[in-house]
C-alpha cells in the first residue's frame, strides 16, 4: 500500500505543478495582452504627438515664411513667373530641411548658413539704405546744379577736334 500512497502523493504534487504552471502561463498570456495593448496605446500617443508637433512646425513655418515674404524679396512672390518659381524652390528647400527630408549635407550646412544669413541680410539692408541716400543726394545735386552760360569771349575761340587744354575741355563740354 505504500506504493499507492506514494503514487497518490506524487500525482498530487504533479497536479500541483501543472496547476502552478497553468496559472503562470495565464499570467504570461495576460501580460502579453497588456503589453500589446500598452504598445498600441503608446504608438497611438506617439503618432498623435508627432501629428501635433508636425502641425505646429508647419503652422510656424508658414508664419515665418510669410514674415520673410514681407521683409525679404528672396521669398516674396510677384508678377515675374521665373522669380516665383525660384521663391517656391527656396521655400520648398527650407521646408525639406525643417521636416528632415533634405540631404544630410544640406541639413548640416543649414545651421551655419542661418547664423551668417541674418548678418548678411542686415548688412544688405544697410547698404541698400546708403545707396538710396546717395541716389537721392545725386538726383538733388543734378537738379540744382547751375549751368554755366557761354560768355561773349567764348565765341571768338572756336575749338575744333580734341580740346588742347583744360579750358578748351570745359568749353567743349558746355557747348
Amino acid at each position: 500500500m505504500t506504493n499507492r500512497s506514494e503514487g497518490g502523493a506524487v500525482a498530487s504534487q504533479f497536479l500541483s505543478l501543472i496547476n502552478d504552471a497553468d496559472s503562470k502561463r495565464n499570467a504570461l498570456e495576460n501580460a502579453l495582452v497588456d503589453y500589446r495593448s500598452t504598445a498600441a496605446n503608446l504608438q497611438a500617443e506617439e503618432q498623435a504627438e508627432y501629428s501635433a508637433t508636425s502641425e505646429t512646425i508647419n503652422k510656424n513655418f508658414d508664419r515665418v515664411s510669410q514674415h520673410f515674404a514681407n521683409k525679404i524679396e528672396w521669398f516674396r512672390k510677384g508678377d515675374d513667373e521665373d522669380h516665383n518659381k525660384e521663391v517656391e524652390r527656396r521655400i520648398s528647400a527650407a521646408r525639406n530641411i525643417i521636416q528632415g527630408n533634405a540631404s544630410q549635407n544640406e541639413m548640416m550646412a543649414a545651421p551655419f548658413l542661418a547664423v551668417i544669413a541674418k548678418e548678411a541680410v542686415d548688412e544688405n539692408a544697410k547698404l541698400k539704405s546708403e545707396l538710396a541716400k546717395y541716389k537721392a543726394r545725386a538726383s538733388q545735386q543734378a537738379a540744382v546744379e547751375p549751368r554755366i552760360s557761354r560768355g561773349s569771349s567764348d565765341n571768338d575761340t572756336e575749338v575744333r577736334g580734341k580740346p588742347k587744354s583744360a579750358m578748351d575741355a570745359i568749353r567743349s563740354q558746355l557747348r
